[in-house]
């Protein structure tokens, strides 16, 4: 629950600090009312956490802004003094997020295309393709090392080594190893025009957002 609660937070923190009027809002308040809502949704979700099925329950879990502003933001709010009327003020006019066991989604606007922020399921993946990556890497890597650790025989010279001063320059090349981020994607047919919001740790694809925020 952790991590998809936190999640959700960060997403939730980044929107407000896209409105010019968060202005007026210290960076460590934000920190704070973060902070803040993460432990009110782990609380809240306590006892409506079902990984073995993650639709149940999804409406109690889901947040909601349309015309009034949902209970659980207002609540976090006022735990650092950020009012509920200022909150609505400064977020999406319409925002709804589901947040489940394994997967957080966002959509901004009534007609707005649903987008996943975090997949579990994309993660591990990822993380299985980076270990894949450094198996191969660390393989070819000690292939490498075997042979050039090889000693040459002075008497019988291999034409097939090309002299010991090459052999280490001939050593395949490291391989990258890094995996890219999870790229979350829309389950609508706008993917292409909102691909720059589908990955919540660019701090870049937020910025366009503001047109969202504002709106």
């Amino acid at each position: 629950m952790r991590v998809e609660v936190t999640s959700a937070a960060n997403f939730l923190v980044r929107l407000l600090r896209l409105n010019k009027e968060s202005a007026i809002v210290s960076d460590q308040q934000l920190e704070v009312f973060r902070a803040a809502l993460i432990e009110t949704l782990r609380i809240r979700y306590q006892e409506h956490w079902f990984p073995e099925k993650p639709c149940r329950g999804s409406g109690y879990r889901c947040i909601r802004i349309n015309g009034k502003m949902d209970p659980v933001l207002a609540q976090a709010g006022v735990l650092v003094g950020l009012p509920g009327q200022f909150l609505h003020r400064i977020f999406p006019s319409e925002l709804t997020m589901w947040i489940d066991p394994r997967e957080v989604s966002y959509r901004i606007g009534e007609n707005g295309s649903i987008c996943v922020l975090y997949d579990e399921r994309e993660v591990e993946e990822s993380m299985r393709q980076e270990r894949n990556s450094n198996n191969i890497h660390n393989k070819q890597n000690g292939g490498g090392h075997s042979a050039s650790s090889t000693p040459n025989s002075s008497n019988s010279p291999s034409p097939s080594l090309g002299g010991s001063s090459s052999s280490e320059s001939s050593s395949p090349s490291s391989m990258d190893s890094s995996s890219g981020d999870p790229s979350a994607g829309c389950r609508e047919s706008v993917r292409s025009e909102m691909e720059f919001m589908m990955d919540a740790r660019n701090i870049l694809a937020f910025e366009h957002l503001a047109s969202y925020v504002s709106s």
